[in-house]
């Protein structure tokens, strides 16, 4: 009788690459390591939380410094108000 050898559903799996910048490889592979993680064991966590529907991919979109200036002006009562669109096509259009 010849034993049947058996493997985990993750190692059975064919490779799969993904492009990762190498420097932001570089940064999250010492963020995980300090978590206890590899790189391909984040992945797989975060591509089973995806199949789940358990993802906003929003979640991983941040302002940039633009953008964080924009709404800090705009929420201390800057920036500018139009009425309609045409009030705004016309200021974006107007020769400053």
């Amino acid at each position: 009788m010849v034993a049947q050898r058996r493997t985990s559903t993750a190692s059975a799996s064919p490779p799969f690459s993904v492009r990762i910048d190498p420097n932001v490889r570089r940064r999250a592979e010492v963020a995980l390591d300090a978590m206890g993680l590899s790189l391909g064991g984040y992945l797989n966590m975060a591509v089973a939380a995806a199949a789940r529907g358990d993802v906003n991919p929003m979640d991983f979109m941040s302002p940039g410094p633009k953008t964080l200036a924009a709404i800090k002006e705009l929420q201390e009562g800057g920036g500018k108000s139009f009425a309609s669109v045409d009030e705004l096509m016309a200021d974006l259009n107007a020769d400053d």
